[in-house]
């Protein structure tokens, strides 16, 4: 349910930004890079205090969403958590992946990944259950973003990293602080979140040309909803 969360979130973000990357990937290679490259700093600005608070705060998730009785499950997510960071960049990079018309590329990665799945259950599920299922999905995720980096490296000269050390920084921060607090889990979002953002807002992780491309794909969403 959480990691179906996060998907849901990825994939609603780059539904809007595919158009444009597919129109400048045709239009301009400059412009085609900046937006693979801010699209994955928005992704990095979620998926990495994502991560950091959800496995610190697992146990009160748990508690608030499936009950008291699931507690067991506190360890397999403080796994998967790990992997909804690479849920959010795989998003991005498997639409850039279509938007530079590399589909058999992307077939060829999902099946790769698709047979690593699978052979890692059959390996893990019978002696460790969910929790090996649980670091199934982190691998398997983890592995859709080596190879969708290392094509698209080849292809466009980018990594996604951008913004990056000032989000771990952030996210550093916000860590420390939840780490060190004992708040209920409603009160521990909420410093989580003022924490992060308010480092986010010192270091300047975003600069004036994100604020310029979020509106310009907000304005042509509106213009697609008349």
């Amino acid at each position: 349910m959480i990691t179906e969360s996060i998907s849901m979130v990825s994939v609603a973000f780059m539904t809007s930004m595919y158009p444009l990357m597919s129109q400048y990937f045709q239009e301009s290679r400059g412009l085609f890079i900046e937006i693979f490259k801010k699209s994955c700093k928005y992704m990095l600005f979620l998926a990495i205090p994502i991560a950091v608070g959800g496995f610190l705060l697992r146990e009160g998730i748990i508690s608030v969403i499936y009950g008291t009785e699931y507690v067991q499950s506190v360890n397999a997510l403080g796994i998967l958590i790990w992997g909804s960071g690479f849920i959010l960049l795989n998003t991005v990079l498997a639409t850039v992946l279509t938007a530079i018309n590399k589909q058999r590329v992307s077939l060829l990665i999902t099946t790769i990944c698709l047979s690593f799945n699978i052979l890692l259950n059959l390996m893990l599920i019978p002696k460790l259950g969910f929790i090996g299922a649980s670091i199934t999905a982190v691998a398997t995720e983890t592995l859709i973003f080596l190879l969708l980096t290392i094509y698209l490296f080849f292809q466009t000269k980018v990594l996604p990293s951008e913004g990056a050390v000032k989000i771990l920084i952030a996210s550093a921060a916000m860590g420390m602080v939840l780490y060190v607090t004992n708040f209920s889990l409603w009160i521990s979002l909420v410093v989580g979140v003022f924490v992060y953002l308010s480092i986010v807002l010192v270091l300047k992780t975003l600069d004036k040309s994100d604020i310029d491309l979020i509106r310009r794909v907000f304005a042509s969403q509106r213009g697609k909803a008349r």
